[in-house]
């Protein structure tokens, strides 16, 4: 089950392996220093993802789909005009990149 875990420097320098494999399981790691928080580490988001890209903040189809389907509920059928298919198409060529390797 996925929780906070407090360790040391130490201990994180020791075995960075095992804190990763902690992370990827939906921990977030709190690493200290003589008692003091210094770092965290948690599992990425969608939008901390596209930040480490240098895309910035965004959202995934999924919470845009959510977020219209939301609207709809509060204010009747969305209507888009005829050229958003178009729009959309460009958008998903310009932004939509493979992520450049932060190691390579």
């Amino acid at each position: 089950m996925a929780g906070v875990v407090h360790i040391s420097e130490a201990e994180a320098a020791r075995d960075f392996a095992a804190v990763m494999r902690r992370v990827r399981a939906g921990d977030e790691v709190v690493v200290e220093n003589g008692g003091r928080a210094v770092a965290v580490l948690r599992p990425a988001s969608s939008e901390t993802v596209a930040e480490a890209a240098g895309r910035g903040p965004g959202k995934t189809t999924e919470e845009v789909v959510a977020r219209l389907r939301e609207w709809e509920r509060e204010h009747g059928p969305l209507r888009m005009g005829a050229d958003f298919a178009d729009d959309v198409e460009q958008i998903h060529r310009e932004y939509n990149q493979p992520m450049k390797d932060p190691w390579g």
